[in-house]
């Protein structure tokens, strides 16, 4: 059973005053499907409204991402983890509200496509839509100040104020707390705005992780249905399901320098995918051997394991090559076998996939 765990920011109420304190939202995804989709477990509670919520706008978006992914739904079990209220507080803790929206999506979309999301992020937000669509929530500045309170906390993710004219309508003395709150969390951490599940997906899953995810989980290019579909669900789809230019910009940020295991998992779920569907990635070959050719002689001669990929592997993806491919295939077996000869001409780069030298550079020097 595979668990998603995203972290946000709930406030509880209390004799004395309400509580803010860091909460992780954990969803484990189950195979076959739940009679109603989610169910609710864990001492803390969810409340009947906020359940209802969920089931009628949350799951669904979720379940049409995997839709358009070609996935099936299976269900969810959805728990809270809150020691610290527990500790605080001397009454039992209810979820009551929407604010968990965003972090409950997220804990989905990462149980069932085994992408993690980063425990430095927080996010707190209300999914007003089955498109995606967020919008902001109450007791914004208590949230801020206990998620800059938190030292494992860097980034904050939360809906911008003025996204629906929420800003406005608040009193000044409101405008001007949300204000000062994010003003001070930015003095150590980054806050940023999402307008849509789709900028957040984009701000949260790192892409090597993204990509990993969809050669692992055959779904990777695929976009089933919807084509035209421009809204958040879509562009979460479009993002989810990667493309062989992200996968060679993913290879590119690894670098295969300090530590080489990603970027080896990375090409093998690559050729494991392609030999799944029996086809042959025209321009691997030359990809890989300009990506090599970048690399510091320190790297080729002493940090990198050779082959970078196992022959066996290699001799079964070209099995699924054309004629048009054999230059190609030769490229493929000298990038993978051995470290290349610097007095020999790299092999230029770009083709079909447009991956330039200056690219590889300056991602090797960030």
């Amino acid at each position: 059973m595979i668990v998603g765990r995203a972290k946000t920011v709930l406030v509880f109420a209390n004799q004395a005053a309400p509580v803010a304190t860091i909460t992780a939202i954990l969803a484990r995804w189950t195979e076959p499907p739940l009679p109603d989709g989610v169910v609710f477990t864990g001492p803390v509670r969810f409340s009947e409204d906020t359940q209802k919520h969920a089931r009628a706008t949350v799951l669904p978006l979720v379940h049409r991402i995997y839709r358009l992914l070609g996935l099936a739904p299976g269900g969810f079990e959805i728990s809270a983890v809150n020691l610290a209220a527990a500790s605080q507080l001397d009454l039992g803790l209810e979820i009551s509200g929407f604010s968990a929206d965003l972090p409950l999506s997220l804990a989905m979309l990462s149980a069932r496509l085994h992408v993690p999301v980063p425990q430095e992020v927080m996010c707190t937000g209300h999914i007003a839509s089955p498109d995606g669509d967020v919008r902001m929530v109450q007791n914004v500045p208590a949230k801020l100040d206990a998620a800059r309170a938190d030292t494992s906390i860097r980034r904050i993710i939360l809906p911008p104020p003025d996204a629906d004219a929420s800003l406005a309508s608040l009193a000044a003395t409101e405008r001007a707390e949300i204000v000062a709150a994010t003003a001070r969390a930015r003095e150590g951490q980054e806050v940023s705005y999402v307008r849509d599940v789709a900028e957040l997906l984009a701000r949260v899953f790192p892409e090597d992780s993204v990509i990993l995810a969809a050669l692992a989980g055959g779904y990777f290019e695929r976009r089933r249905g919807e084509k035209a579909d421009a809204g958040p669900a879509g562009r979460v789809a479009t993002f989810l399901a990667g493309s062989p230019d992200r996968f060679y910009e993913a290879l590119v940020s690894a670098r295969m320098t300090d530590d080489t295991a990603p970027a080896r998992e990375l090409l093998q779920a690559w050729m494991d995918l392609h030999i799944t569907r029996g086809r042959f990635p025209r321009g691997i070959g030359r990809a890989l051997l300009g990506i090599v050719h970048t690399l510091p002689s320190s790297t080729l001669h002493g940090k990198l394991r050779w082959p970078l990929a196992p022959v066996s592997s290699c001799i079964v993806l070209t099995q699924h090559a054309s004629s048009h491919d054999a230059q190609d295939v030769l490229e493929l077996y000298e990038a993978i076998s051995r470290p290349p000869d610097r007095e020999r001409t790299a092999s230029p780069l770009g083709g079909a996939h447009g991956i330039r030298a200056s690219q590889i550079e300056s991602r090797g020097q960030a």
